[in-house]
């Protein structure tokens, strides 16, 4: 058994970096080439026997990935356009949720399934999404800096959304009053992590420069970053919020940007991360999977994105940067696979829909650069 799960993660490591690193000379992000590995290792070669740590490679990459998804984080850049960006955020999130759980709903008439599916599917890729900013010359721009805010705000708007699902799910059930309980808990949860939060994990930080081991500064976050999950997964949301929050609050840390950062680097980007991509990839199964829902749930992604291309003119966006705002929002990514991994880990969907969620999630990766091209955005 040991041996066997041993082989199984050397064969995913090797083949996700160097499928990932094939997909991004091609210009495609590297988590579809590491999902491929996933899918050449597992379902094909049949190698890949994780059994039951196949669990803890999900949790722990989920927690590292949110994590270093929130280091990355920088509220100084969306602060000049926080109103705006909050606004489309929400309206681009709406709309995708609202088009793929009806959807869902048409081909599943369950309430549940409808809404996480939604939920998957509202934020953007900021990995995609800043790759084509920088391609196309936008990365510093006035419309750069406005889809930067955008997608950050697209990914609290989600995570806000996950953590009322997860409540939803694990309460069975959430009455009105419930549902305003969460809501304050949640806002004050994130208030305090964004505001105090903020001063007293720099202070922390700032006592563990006394000493001598510089690995503190991996070990302390990281740690933190554990038990905020567990507190939050206690408090009724999701253990994902704790793991991004945490990694908000810590990213005005003086030691964030120098240290910290490059540290979860190397274990994120070199390790878990595309562990946890090649392992979702071994989960895929292409037997029974309902090709005409992936491309009904495909048109609701990019359809729910594009009415920010419409929002765009109200802002007094020119046409070309109404349609890059629209296009350029559509990609979806990494928190759209870890949410899906959690729906999953919940059970509120099979493996058959779990499958196509991650098919759907690649399509769009794919789809963008092309819709950027056809539509002549520069």
């Amino acid at each position: 058994m040991t041996a066997e799960m041993l082989l199984s993660i050397g064969m995913l490591l090797l083949f996700a970096k160097i499928f990932g690193e094939l997909a991004e000379r091609f210009g495609v992000a590297s988590l579809v080439g590491e999902i491929a590995a996933g899918i050449f290792v597992g379902p094909l070669l049949g190698i890949a026997q994780l059994g039951p740590f196949l669990n803890v490679i999900m949790t722990l990459g989920i927690v590292f990935l949110l994590f270093y998804s929130g280091l990355e984080v920088k509220l100084e850049d969306i602060r000049p356009d926080l109103y705006t960006a909050s606004t489309l955020a929400t309206l681009g999130g709406a709309a995708s949720a609202l088009l793929a759980s009806a959807v869902s709903y048409y081909f599943f008439h369950d309430v549940l399934t409808s809404i996480i599916i939604g939920i998957v599917l509202i934020s953007t890729s900021n990995g995609t999404v800043f790759r084509i900013l920088a391609k196309t010359g936008n990365f510093k721009t006035a419309i750069g800096r406005l889809v930067i805010a955008t997608t950050i705000a697209d990914d609290v708007v989600s995570i806000l959304a996950l953590s009322f699902f997860t409540s939803l799910v694990l309460k069975s059930g959430v009455y009105v009053n419930e549902l305003f309980t969460l809501l304050l808990i949640s806002l004050g949860f994130y208030l305090f992590l964004l505001t105090a939060g903020t001063r007293v994990f720099s202070r922390f930080l700032s006592v563990t420069g006394l000493f001598r081991d510089e690995q503190i500064f991996l070990a302390m976050p990281v740690s933190i970053a554990f038990l905020a999950s567990v507190f939050t997964e206690n408090l009724g949301l999701s253990f994902a919020t704790g793991a991004f929050l945490t990694g908000m609050a810590m990213s005005k840390s003086r030691f964030a940007e120098t240290i910290i950062v490059p540290k979860m680097g190397i274990i994120s980007n070199g390790f878990l991360i595309p562990l946890f991509y090649a392992a979702v990839g071994t989960l895929i199964i292409f037997s029974g999977i309902n090709y005409f829902l992936v491309v009904m749930l495909l048109v609701a992604a990019l359809l729910g994105k594009m009415v920010l291309f419409a929002a765009g003119y109200f802002i007094g966006l020119t046409t070309n940067e109404a349609k890059m705002l629209g296009i350029i929002m559509t990609p979806r990514g990494d928190s759209n696979i870890v949410f899906a991994q959690i729906a999953l880990l919940l059970g509120t969907i099979s493996l058959h829909l779990y499958s196509s969620l991650i098919f759907v999630i690649i399509a769009t990766t794919l789809i963008a650069p092309v819709l950027l091209r056809v539509f002549g955005v520069k």
